[in-house]
């Protein structure tokens, strides 16, 4: 009814890009989102994900970047958006450093702590990211989990927390259900390749909307793996 819209379009790239996979299709309609309104700080928060996602050049997804910081400093999504760009362009102490800026302004802010982590655990932080993982569990009461990493700290074994929080996710995705890309992130962790794959492989069959996600520098020892490379060919995405 309304294609000149921004919201419309804006929601018709997320959608293509997340939910269908339609690399094409979504960065039309970001294009037409920005051409509509340049100053959709959301728009260009995610669309630095998609050129991430594409491979696209580093100049190119730093004035994404640049452009929703500006627009919106003070948004926690936009902030934790654009630190998950950071984490992807391999610029962790940036990425810790907004989602901090983030935390700041909603200290249970889920999405923040939890991307955190994961911003931690590649700097070689491990007992930190841990923290900020049980921290996001207790704000989404998942307290199997939150019980299962205090487990393996207790012993004294990062791996072992890894391990423990991966089989408690396991158990969540059974009972109810839980992101398979979550569960195979944790198990990377762990240590296990080929759980970690068959997870991967359970996100692709059920269109989880983190898979565009394999560009995460987290996966980089799966890379030459052929079920890895597989699952991104299946995909349409332009990296092994």
């Amino acid at each position: 009814l309304d294609s000149d819209n921004p919201e419309v379009q804006y929601t018709l790239a997320v959608i293509n890009i997340w939910v269908m996979w339609d690399w094409q299709g979504g960065e039309e309609a970001f294009k037409k989102t920005l051409s509509i309104n340049p100053n959709h700080a959301e728009a260009h928060a995610y669309y630095s994900h998609f050129l991430l996602i594409m491979g696209r050049p580093q100049e190119e997804v730093m004035k994404e970047i640049e452009t929703a910081l500006k627009l919106d400093p003070l948004n926690p999504l936009i902030l934790s958006l654009c630190a998950v760009s950071q984490i992807i362009l391999k610029r962790l102490r940036v990425s810790i450093k907004l989602f901090n800026e983030a935390l700041q302004i909603d200290p249970y802010y889920g999405f923040a702590l939890s991307n955190l982590g994961e911003a931690l655990y590649l700097s070689g932080r491990t007992e930190e990211a841990l923290e900020k993982y049980k921290a996001y569990c207790v704000i989404m009461n998942l307290d199997n989990v939150t019980e299962a990493i205090e487990r393996g700290i207790k012993e004294g074994s990062s791996e072992k927390a890894f391990v423990y929080m991966a089989e408690a996710f396991e158990r969540k995705f059974q009972a109810d259900y839980w992101a398979p890309f979550e569960i195979a992130s944790r198990f990377v962790q762990a240590g296990n390749k080929n759980k970690a794959l068959d997870w991967l492989e359970v996100g692709y069959e059920k269109r989880d909307q983190n898979m565009p996600y394999l560009c995460f520098p987290l996966f980089n020892s799966l890379r030459d793996e052929p079920r890895f490379q597989e699952i991104a060919r299946k995909m349409g995405l332009p990296y092994k």
